[in-house]
């Protein structure tokens, strides 16, 4: 299994950048998109299955920062893993977490609410 990349970013950030480029702001949506540019050459695993991705980065996963509730991660996604339902995404990514934070003879405990699909 090839290392993976996550990128961590201010929870507050993201969201504003998210909205923005939701509501149609084409700056936004090019700051989201040039998101994974510090990594065009090196190939970029899929956090999911470990694929590589390919250039550019299809899908990007965002989940909660391991204890810090003001950050985020954001992990790239593959063709096939971004088609996934939501449910089956963040099972798996959550699954990966825990093995990634877990300490020896503790729990790991993953709590966020995902936002609605499309913010207002």
């Amino acid at each position: 299994m090839a290392e993976p990349v996550l990128l961590s970013l201010s929870r507050s950030e993201w969201d504003s950048m998210y909205r923005l480029a939701y509501k149609g702001e084409l700056w936004a949506a090019d700051q989201i998109d040039a998101l994974w540019d510090g990594y065009k050459d090196q190939p970029v695993p899929c956090f999911l299955c470990d694929h590589q991705c390919g250039w550019p980065v299809p899908n990007t996963l965002i989940l909660p920062e391991h204890g810090d509730p003001r950050r985020v991660l954001a992990a790239p996604l593959c063709w096939e893993c971004g088609e996934l339902p939501q449910m089956v995404k963040f099972n798996r990514a959550i699954h990966i977490l825990r093995e990634m934070f877990r300490k020896e003879g503790c729990q790991y405990h993953v709590t966020f609410n995902p936002k609605r699909r499309h913010p207002r």
